[in-house]
């Protein structure tokens, strides 16, 4: 048995300024001795050098928020074996609405099956089978009707534990139209609480990721070199004009080249969360990754019900390109090729039609004059009344929450850096708002972005890709002051 005494400080994608300096025994299993043994037969190799390559992969493998056995037996028994999507649901058909739509009975139902749902690692398995085989459900054709299968059946577990809930969408284009967005109602303690560092307010408080140390966020940060960008009301607007699949989702060509790529301006918001939530392989950890799709889904079906007009008259359910399916021409996209962790389904199984006949509706978005008659939503008919004269509906901010404060856990903050290696989420440019900017600062932009929306192309420059940007790199782990021991 191989035991690993770690003195001094260890950074795992840990900023050193934040990381505390510690002395721990670690037991190494079994693989570890067997790496360190074939090390010593090796005259070629230095044994030190190789030793630490056997740890790296350990630490690599103890890290990764890894599928187990134990997941994939549950996605068998729970959906394959019964077949899901071929027949009703078996917890019923459901509508989904805006998260501040909901009553705050409704709301904090659907909280209290998200904790059940953490709780019993359910929501973890979800979590860990979004982040494997990410190629194959993302950068491609496969990208939408993969992840409304996986909405599905996520909202069908959310309904086991109690059947009058529905996964609910969280609309950001009213967030868009406040000056600073950072400042939406929903980043606080009566809905997703706070958007800056581990989650300390609201419903998933010192809750634990993909990372195994609590959930981070990022909102707005000005730090990136491209800032993030919020799907806004003009961008769904803009995918009504086209008809085909293929013109709103991803194949061959330049990642960045439409700007009506339904993909890429998904991944822009999970850039704009940033923390967890701009790494593929650990955003379903956060309770915001569900209502984040959903509303994507809830665009794509729009779009769904657009092509069936009679100036498109498209079938979607065959509306599945047979060529130029992904980045790189990458496996997995074929409208025929298995769904990962639904093999019984194929990819063109998400176009089907019964999702939303027979599974779940959406209720439309807020709209004026009603907003939904939510008392976190308000219409506003002149921050973009040329464009939209009728109003548009635009959320509260932080300051409306008024329910009372639940009790604030303790947490261990870890300031990590972003990790590379890891498929990191860039969508495209934003307008320059974040939070950093003074509120009159963020006003003044959002005022001359208005302005300018006669030009369609504006606002749509591709963020730089070289790098580690979605791109897989090696994980870097620095151990300092190792001292090994061999038992």
């Amino acid at each position: 048995m191989a035991v690993l005494v770690i003195a001094t400080i260890v950074s795992i994608c840990v900023s050193s300024a934040s990381a505390a300096d510690f002395s721990h025994t670690l037991t190494l299993p079994e693989y570890v001795q067997e790496c360190f043994d074939r090390s010593k037969n090796l005259a070629q190799v230095d044994t030190q050098l190789a030793e630490e390559a056997c740890l790296r992969a350990h630490f690599n493998k103890i890290l990764e928020a890894s599928i187990t056995d134990e997941d994939y037996n549950f996605f068998k028994t729970e959906f394959e074996d019964t077949r899901y999507g071929f027949h009703g649901p078996p917890t019923g058909f459901r509508r989904r609405s805006d998260i501040r739509t909901l009553s705050r009975q409704d709301r904090e139902a659907v909280f209290d099956v998200f904790r059940v749902l953490y709780q019993n690692g359910i929501l973890g398995r979800f979590g860990r089978v979004h982040g494997q085989n990410i190629r194959w459900k993302h950068r491609g054709r496969a990208f939408l009707p993969w992840h409304r299968v996986f909405l599905a059946a996520f909202e069908e577990e959310m309904r086991k534990i109690n059947p009058d809930v529905s996964l609910p969408y969280w609309d950001y284009t009213m967030d868009y139209y406040i000056p600073s967005p950072d400042q939406s109602v929903v980043w606080s303690h009566c809905f997703f609480g706070n958007g800056d560092g581990p989650i300390s307010s609201g419903p998933f408080a010192g809750w634990f990721g993909g990372y195994n140390i609590g959930i981070q966020r990022d909102i707005a940060n000005a730090d990136n070199q491209c800032p993030p960008k919020l799907i806004h009301k003009a961008d769904i607007k803009g995918l009504m004009d086209f008809c085909k699949y293929q013109e709103i989702t991803t194949g061959t060509e330049d990642y960045f080249s439409n700007p009506f790529n339904l993909e890429v301006l998904h991944d822009g918001v999970h850039d704009w969360i940033g923390g967890d939530m701009g790494v593929v392989g650990y955003s379903g950890f956060d309770p915001v990754f569900w209502m984040h799709h959903a509303f994507i889904d809830y665009i794509w079906e729009q779009f769904r019900q657009n092509q069936q007009q009679s100036h498109c008259n498209i079938d979607p359910e065959t509306d599945y390109p047979a060529t130029n399916l992904a980045q790189n021409n990458h496996s997995g996209h074929g409208p025929a090729d298995p769904m990962h962790a639904f093999e019984y389904l194929k990819n063109i199984d998400g176009m089907w039609n019964n999702w939303t006949k027979d599974y779940y509706s959406y209720e439309p978005q807020p709209e004026c004059p009603e907003c939904g008659n939510s008392p976190y939503l308000f219409c506003d008919k002149n921050i973009d009344s040329i464009r939209f004269p009728n109003g548009v509906c635009v959320s509260k901010q932080i300051s409306d929450c008024e329910e009372g404060l639940t009790p604030t856990p303790n947490l261990i903050t870890l300031q990590r850096k972003t990790c590379n290696g890891k498929f990191v989420l860039v969508g495209f440019q934003g307008d320059g708002r974040n939070r950093n900017n003074t509120d009159a600062e963020n006003r003044q932009i959002l005022s001359d972005y208005i302005a300018d929306a006669s030009d369609p192309n504006q606002n749509t420059c591709p963020c730089d890709t070289s790098g580690s940007s979605r791109e897989y790199i090696g994980m870097n782990y620095i151990v300092v002051a190792v001292i090994l021991a061999l038992k």
